[in-house]
């Protein structure tokens, strides 16, 4: 009896699409924007380059395809969670360990029901809000700046003695750290450590956040800077214009013929004097 041969059923517009979609996906987790080049796309996905042109129009196309695909699932899950936490925790109940609980909880959510690709969701989440490529950066802005004004404003109503500039300073060095920290390969090395004992994923999630929330809610909520501690760094900043401008001849000279360098720093010296005299005086 003559074995049968089956022929490799041929790829559908659907199923390139969806290919072109994961290698995207694999090589943005791996490189970013700006080193995602579509030739290594194509060749991942095992399509024409033509492909990309087809489906999406361009690279830019394609990587918005990529970002959307991801983020907006998550980004409508957030809003939806803080939501929530509004109503539950009404005014003043609602503190920033909410609110961060509401941006973070949603993705470990959805990494957890990815399975075995848990950890490359995360990377990429990771790696989409600390890509610094012009593309990425205004996609995030365009797509998600509604989204990112509404946890600000939470943000604010639950620290209302932070001044905003300082607020809107802090958020971006805690979140781009924590984003950071994802898109590397740490990650998995961390979330082993909170396993033991955990007993379910939810559980060690809620471990993990209890660390992370901590850390990130005590750089959030601390004191705006006093005046003495601005005044150390102007007067570090009033030293250290002391500091330019040297005549490098000025050393050889003789100690009884000041040079016009020496005359200059002298002046300067005596400004600083005068600013630090002024902020004593304002405090």
């Amino acid at each position: 009896m003559a074995t049968r041969v089956t022929k490799p059923r041929a790829l559908t517009e659907g199923d390139t699409k969806i290919r072109l979609l994961d290698a995207a996906d694999r090589l943005f987790i791996e490189h970013g924007a700006e080193q995602m080049s579509l030739r290594a796309v194509t060749g991942l996905a095992g399509v024409n380059i033509a492909a990309v042109n087809y489906h999406f129009g361009g690279k830019d196309r394609l990587l918005a395809a990529v970002l959307a695909r991801r983020l907006d699932p998550l980004n409508e899950e957030r809003s939806a969670l803080l939501d929530a936490c509004e109503r539950h925790w009404p005014g003043p109940g609602l503190t920033c360990e909410h609110v961060l609980a509401a941006l973070f909880v949603p993705a470990l959510r959805q990494a957890n029901e990815a399975g075995p690709e848990a950890m490359a969701r995360l990377r990429f989440l990771g790696r989409a809000y600390s890509d610094s490529s012009a593309f990425t950066v205004a996609f995030l802005k365009q797509r998600y700046d509604n989204t990112g004004a509404r946890f600000v404003e939470a943000f604010a109503r639950a620290l209302p003695d932070l001044p905003r500039a300082d607020l809107k300073l802090r958020l971006v060095v805690v979140l781009r750290s924590v984003a950071g920290l994802i898109a590397g390969g740490d990650l998995p090395d961390l979330l082993a450590a909170f396993d033991r004992g955990a007993g379910s994923t939810d559980r060690r999630d809620a471990r993990l956040l209890g660390s992370l929330g901590s850390l990130l809610a005590g750089a959030l909520m601390a004191p705006p800077p006093a005046r003495d501690r601005t005044r150390i760094f102007s007067a570090v900043f009033a030293l250290a214009a002391t500091q330019v401008d040297a005549d490098p001849l000025e050393a050889a000279a003789p100690a009884s013929r000041p040079t016009a360098a020496a005359s200059v720093r002298t002046a300067r010296t005596v400004r600083m004097s005068d600013r630090l005299k002024d902020a004593d005086a304002a405090d």
